[in-house]
């Protein structure tokens, strides 16, 4: 692969590191080590850090000092190096200069003698007993019978008639221009066929937007379900129910009407808004505290004329708007509505706040009047707000419906739904409708020299108003009776069905403990800098550890050298971490267990978040690039609390990366792996489809030990980065990974990566990008190994509504997928789920209502390689002794990954460390500011790059 790095003909903005390395590498003898009989400590980075900055910023700016174009638009900034040459004599002079203490590796303390120490008062897990669990997992079935019923999983399917839907747009098209135009419209009607006039952008526009407006018209569908089943319609709160929900209708239709009519315009503060516009995407109703959202994916499945989607609903039930710093622990409502106050202290967009006032003000006013309409009132409020203002206005609509009154009918909805999500009553409800496409999406102007110069058929648009502007345009009908007017008409059937999911009465059980057989461990200890010492460090006595101090603060991180100084830092910690194991005399790096922990005081936590909480994104990111080589974990531990119950579950999160070994009655295990990959921008900008990405994964083997029991080793991670051209075609770390385990055996290799679903109508036809799933990505890894097994699975969660009473912490699963899908067999293109993982858990504190449900699905009839799509039917669709087997290691991994001590269960996302807001990919990339301007800057690219470096070297 030629280094993207190297590559100067790229349109991105560089960056350079040599100036800063430079200087640094002149300081690099100064560094201060302390050496003591348990400990190695660098004491002076943060003096080293500033004289190097000193140095670097007597005669420069920031910019300079990087080598950044002031004219630098990137978003993203970490790898494209002005002269990557430079930056690799940069850092082999570094690691040259640089010095470290030997470590005697007959003071490192083993992990099986961790459990023996009694010295420590406060430990780091120096005196751990690594206990060992019993894991209870039992059948779920959508087969009620005498079973215990647990779950409540409503869905929705959607079908779609796909056919000559392409050829009815161009015609329809044609059909139109020929009313307008007196001219011959044959050269027209040519390049309309051919695709140009901008037809192929509005096709390809309609085939990934137009789906979300569905989803839309889905999540009043459902509420309208839901409240079909209430047996008691007299009483007083199923009125505000009912009301709420026909408003729906009520809201589409006016949104139509306005459209029609041209007079969907206001103004506000000297803007003009035009609601059609602001509400009609598929996420324009999320602000309201009641509404049908779809989630995980059951089914997607195409033919040439038709396709389905399967999906998971979730209803929203005016929840706490979770990390809100407006008001904490707010409703949905309420946070909604807080937001249209003039003095709130959140920035919030003007079309969003109009937004919300319409739909507010048009969904709440008078629910207990059955005649009220909604669409009478709207244009008395747009004369209030002509007369007195925006902010007045808003000031005194939210005064009113924040009255304890407004709240009560908000409440008594909630009941109303939370009382018909307990049934256990099965039900489906079938919706037939239209998706319209209105020609007001043509150009007004239908001059033909017009139309010939412009290039285009349809309104000009100013790029920022794609979107919204083409979407008002789509409209969802029960019928097709305004064909006259209409460009595209598609149309779908929506069914919402109700199930039960029960507990089969049979449990198993399964008892895991630590391998800790020959494991050395070495902790990182990362403390803060502080004018007092750190009584806590002094505890420390029992086994040998590395301390690096960290000096930042919270002013630090929003100047203008933050970023140099992140850089400083980054380079010296990885430098003199990777030197000391380097040098360490043992034959397997993987013998040894180096977590970091991260020092943190209560107080530290209250005036020093972002500190604490970059020092946290550091620490995941080490833990990531050192477990490359070795083992490693990255844990927080405030040592000045000492309540037991969080000491034990840190100390469980710090040794989760150790081996487990388990015992499975009547599973013939083959040596396994799981691989894990997903990817995050490392350079790149809004002005330029060009990019370079970071590849990430982790790889889990699964092997049988001599006495029969099995063992789950976490095995390594990996990072490598490409350009946007080759990364879902020809990453090569991927490839060298399943070389790596194809030598050592592994041929049944589990590969979850990210979900290829799409949005996708399907209407143009195009090739599906499946992102690490291409089809070009497996043909380089099989090539030649007819005895290798991939199995591309992807993982999400949905919810589903707990029905029992009773907290249950074990694990659920569904692995037939007959249950799952009964159209099992057919040579459609189609991803399909193939395991259900219930953990027994609620989704968050606030809301017991939903429990998540963890879903694996792979791909069906996908490739073009016909044993590739055998071995997947086999493996994971078809019952099997295979699909026991990935069953079972699947389901031990997310029992392993659980890192709380009580309570047990299985972890609903095992690889959270790695992929989601928490893991490293998220975590590694820091905002930082540079002369005025954002950039992210991914610590992980910076590192895999300086190790890449090193590695080649030695």
């Amino acid at each position: 692969m030629a280094n993207i790095l190297d590559d100067n003909m790229n349109e991105l903005d560089a960056i350079d590191y040599n100036k800063v390395l430079n200087i640094l590498n002149e300081n690099l003898n100064f560094i201060e080590i302390e050496q003591n009989n348990n400990y190695l400590e660098f004491k002076n980075f943060s003096w080293i850090i500033n004289q190097t900055m000193k140095k670097l910023m007597s005669s420069q700016n920031i910019l300079s000092a990087l080598g950044i174009s002031n004219k630098c638009k990137a978003e993203f900034m970490s790898l494209n190096h002005a002269n990557h040459d430079k930056f690799i004599v940069c850092i082999k002079n570094a690691e040259k200069i640089l010095t470290v203490p030997d470590i005697n590796v007959s003071n490192i303390a083993k992990l099986n003698r961790l459990n023996n120490n009694k010295f420590s008062q406060y430990n780091f897990g120096t005196n751990y007993t690594f206990p060992s669990e019993n894991f209870n997992k039992s059948k779920i079935t959508f087969d009620k019978n005498d079973n215990i019923e647990l779950l409540r999983s409503d869905c929705v399917t959607i079908e779609t008639n796909l056919k000559d839907l392409e050829e009815q747009f161009k015609s329809n098209i044609l059909k139109n221009l020929e009313k307008d135009l007196e001219e011959d419209i044959e050269e027209i009607s040519e390049e309309v066929n051919k695709g140009n006039f901008k037809v192929s952008q509005i096709l390809n526009f309609l085939d990934t937007e137009t789906l979300g407006k569905v989803k839309r018209t889905i999540g009043y569908l459902y509420l309208e379900h839901i409240i079909s089943g209430v047996k008691h319609k007299s009483e007083h709160n199923y009125k505000y129910a009912y009301n709420y929900v026909k408003r729906f209708k009520l809201l589409e239709d006016y949104l139509l009407k306005m459209l029609q009519e041209g007079n969907s315009e206001i103004t506000a503060n000297d803007e003009v808004i035009n609601l059609c516009e602001i509400l009609s995407d598929g996420t324009a109703f999320d602000s309201l505290p009641f509404i049908g959202k779809t989630e995980g994916v059951f089914l997607e499945e195409k033919d040439e004329n038709q396709k389905i989607f399967k999906l998971s609903l979730r209803l929203k039930l005016n929840g706490m708007v979770q990390n809100n710093t407006l008001i904490p622990n707010a409703s949905s409502y309420v946070y909604h509505l807080e937001t249209l106050k003039s003095d709130c202290k959140e920035s919030i967009k003007l079309k969003s706040k109009i937004r919300k006032f319409f739909l507010y003000s048009f969904m709440f006013t008078n629910l207990n009047d059955d005649s009220f309409d909604p669409t009478e009132n709207w244009p008395k409020i747009k004369d209030m707000l002509d007369k007195k203002g925006l902010d007045e206005t808003l000031n005194k609509f939210v005064k009113v419906y924040l009255a304890p009154e407004k709240i009560k009918v908000v409440e008594a909805i909630k009941k109303v739904l939370n009382n018909e999500l307990k049934s256990k009553t099965l039900s489906s409800t079938e919706y037939i409708k239209n998706l319209i496409l209105y020609r007001g999406i043509l150009t007004p102007n239908r001059e033909y020299e017009h139309i010939l110069n412009k290039g285009s058929i349809f309104q000009e648009l100013i790029k920022e108003q794609y979107g919204t502007h083409y979407l008002k345009y789509i409209s969802i009908l029960d019928s097709d009776n305004d064909l006259e007017n209409s460009l595209i008409n598609i149309p779908f059937k929506i069914t919402i069905e109700t199930k039960v999911l029960s507990k089969v009465q049979n449990q198993e059980y399964t008892t895991i403990k630590y391998d800790l057989s020959d494991k050395l461990i070495l902790p990182i200890v990362l403390y803060p800098k502080t004018s007092k010492s750190i009584p806590v460090l002094e505890q420390f006595k029992d086994c040998y550890y590395l301390r690096i101090s960290y000096g930042f603060s919270e002013n630090t991180l929003t100047e203008d050298s933050f970023i140099i100084k992140l850089v400083l830092y980054l380079t010296l910690v990885y430098l003199v971490i990777k030197k000391i194991l380097k040098q360490l005399d043992i034959k397997n790096n993987k013998d040894i267990y180096v977590p970091f922990l991260r020092l943190h005081s209560s107080n530290q936590q209250n005036t020093a978040p972002k500190v604490c909480e970059l020092v946290r994104s550091i620490s995941k990111t080490l833990e990531h690039v050192f477990s490359v080589d070795y083992r490693s974990m990255s844990q927080g531990f405030t040592y000045d609390n000492n309540k037991p119950f969080i000491k034990s579950n840190a100390l469980s999160s710090l040794y989760n990366r150790v081996n487990r070994e388990f015992e499975l009655k009547n599973l013939e295990l083959e040596k396994s792996a799981i691989i894990v990959v997903t990817s995050r921008v490392t350079d790149g900008s809004k002005h330029t489809t060009q990019d370079i990405k970071l590849i990430l994964g982790e790889v889990i083997l699964f092997d049988k030990l001599p006495n029969g029991k099995i063992i789950c080793d976490s095995w390594k991670t990996f990072a490598d980065y490409y350009s946007n051209k080759e990364i879902f075609d020809k990453p090569t770390v991927i490839n060298d990974i399943i070389q790596e385990l194809y030598k050592k055996d592994y041929k049944n290799i589990v590969y979850i990566a990210k979900s290829p679903y799409s949005s996708n109508l399907d209407i143009t036809k195009k090739k599906q990008n499946l992102y690490f799933m291409n089809e070009e990505i497996f043909e380089n890894t099989v090539k030649d190994k007819k005895d290798l097994n991939l199995y591309p699975l992807y993982f999400e969660t949905y919810s589903a509504i707990d029905l029992y009473p009773k907290n249950l912490l074990e694990a659920f699963y569904i692995d037939d997928t007959q249950h799952l899908d009964e159209n099992l067999i057919n040579n459609n293109w189609t991803i399909r789920s193939v395991l259900n993982l219930y953990s027994g858990k609620a989704i968050n504190i606030k809301d017991t209502s939903y429990k998540s449900v963890i879903i694996y699905s792979t791909l069906q009839n996908i490739y073009k390689d016909s044993k590739l799509n055998q071995t997947i039917l086999d493996g994971v669709i078809k019952p099997s002794n295979t699909k026991k087997l990935i069953t079972e290691i699947l389901m031990m991994l997310h029992y392993i990954r659980y890192e709380a001590t009580r309570n047990r269960t299985i972890k609903v996302n095992p690889y959270e460390r790695l992929i989601g807001d928490d893991g490293v990919g998220t975590k590694s990339i820091v905002e930082c500011i540079v002369d005025c301007n954002k950039i992210k800057f991914n610590m992980l690219a910076y590192l895999i790059n300086m190790q890449k470096i090193i590695d080649v070297r030695s």
